[in-house]
């Protein structure tokens, strides 16, 4: 919906639709959040948020979340999501520093100010504790799932995991759809079997 080759008339449409059924809920993950957002702040034609749209966008690894987030959360909406599909990478949800050096903390809803560089080079933060630069929406629901297709590469087991682990310690609900075209398997045919794919942590594929 938010890709270049997409006209704003089209959007519009797609927009007043979507208006025009508030029984259903409709989900919009895009790769392109940083445009999204300037969609809905600058073009869109309907009253906008609308209560029964959910934003979100999708992302690979720590390069990928760390320039996307920022964006995803300074879009104007109701409800907002991650997608982390397909997973290449680990993946460390916690912070991302921006390009001001304040801190982005997506699951806290926060941005925290810097502050100051000292004499010896360290950089400095507002206390956790002070009041934030800027409150950020919640996130409400985490997609996780592996690759498809021809190429398919899985994601380690540890991405998963941390993933699900650092969402639901920040009490965000998960759904796990997979492995993609793998599936995990703890007692491997080293012998026999043509189709067995290895993957270590660093993301490194043999097989």
């Amino acid at each position: 919906l938010f890709q270049p080759d997409v006209s704003d008339e089209v959007r519009h449409k797609i927009f007043s639709v979507i208006k025009n059924s508030p029984q259903h809920r409709f989900f919009i993950q895009t790769k392109n959040p940083a445009f999204m957002k300037h969609y809905f702040k600058t073009r869109i034609t309907v009253e906008w948020p609308l209560p029964n749209v959910w934003v979100g966008t999708s992302v690979e690894d720590q390069a990928s979340y760390n320039a996307r987030v920022p964006n995803l959360l300074g879009t104007t909406a109701h409800n907002h999501f991650l997608v982390f599909e397909p997973l290449t990478g680990p993946i460390n949800l916690e912070m991302i520093q921006l390009d001001t050096f304040d801190r982005l903390w997506p699951f806290k809803q926060m941005v925290q100010a810097y502050e100051s560089m000292d004499d010896q080079g360290q950089r400095h933060w507002a206390p956790m504790h002070a009041e934030p630069l800027m409150r950020t929406p919640p996130i409400k629901w985490v997609y996780v799932g592996g690759m498809r297709g021809e190429g398919a590469q899985p994601p380690h087991p540890g991405w998963v995991e941390s993933i699900i682990r650092q969402a639901s310690e920040n009490l965000v609900p998960v759904w796990f759809a997979g492995f993609g075209d793998y599936a995990q398997v703890e007692k491997p045919d080293l012998q026999t079997d043509e189709t067995l794919v290895y993957v270590n942590r660093r993301g490194e594929y043999r097989g």
